[in-house]
């Protein structure tokens, strides 16, 4: 009788063995399939990149983006990649986002950096475009001191990276420097009118 009642408790113990072990092949069956589809994602997406222009060593520039995943710098990146040249997209992603550029992820020309400018960046770069700072007013006044760091100190550092790695510099600015003008369109002779005091002052182009 006790022999008996033992068998089944061996039974039963091996039965509760293998159903655990079926669960465990299932679950790294599932994990194995979730990759294989990750994989073959991947490998569709390297195919859907746009065409580029092929330049050789001595044509192609490293440039510098900042606040490449911006409207106007996503756009800036765009014309730079099909161009073929090598690409590097420096955002905080306080304004930006990661949507517009994400077609060029994984493409050998292109790098994202989440990175604020404010913090001094170490990269060799030929040229830098300065976009990075909140554009509209509600963007800029929902932090004026982040707004005026990006543009004040942010500036300095990229200064200071192009003087280092001896790059050209272009710093973009917008129709903001003119504060409320009076005159339209405004003419480079023009002065603006800028309320120093105003929320607009964190915004200094």
């Amino acid at each position: 009788m006790l022999h008996t009642k033992n068998n089944k408790i061996s039974l039963f113990v091996l039965i509760l063995i293998i159903v655990y072990t079926s669960q465990i092949i299932y679950c790294q069956d599932d994990k194995i399939l979730a990759l294989e589809k990750r994989i073959q994602d991947l490998e569709a997406r390297q195919q859907q990149y746009p065409e580029v222009t092929f330049l050789t060593y001595k044509d192609r520039k490293r440039i510098l983006v900042t606040g490449g995943a911006g409207f106007v710098g996503s756009h800036l990146v765009d014309r730079l990649m099909l161009a073929g040249h090598e690409v590097i997209v420096a955002d905080n992603f306080f304004t930006g986002r990661k949507r517009n550029i994400e077609h060029w992820i994984g493409h050998e020309n292109f790098e994202l950096i989440n990175h604020d400018i404010v913090n001094p960046l170490y990269i060799e770069v030929d040229q830098i475009y300065h976009l990075a700072s909140p554009a509209s007013p509600p963007h800029y006044m929902y932090n004026p001191v982040k707004t005026i760091k990006v543009n004040s100190i942010g500036t300095i550092n990229m200064l200071g990276l192009a003087r280092r790695v001896r790059a050209r510099l272009l710093f973009a600015s917008t129709s903001e420097v003119y504060g409320d003008p009076e005159v339209h369109p405004q003419k480079e002779t023009y002065f603006g009118n800028v309320n120093p005091f105003g929320p607009r002052s964190c915004y200094d182009e």
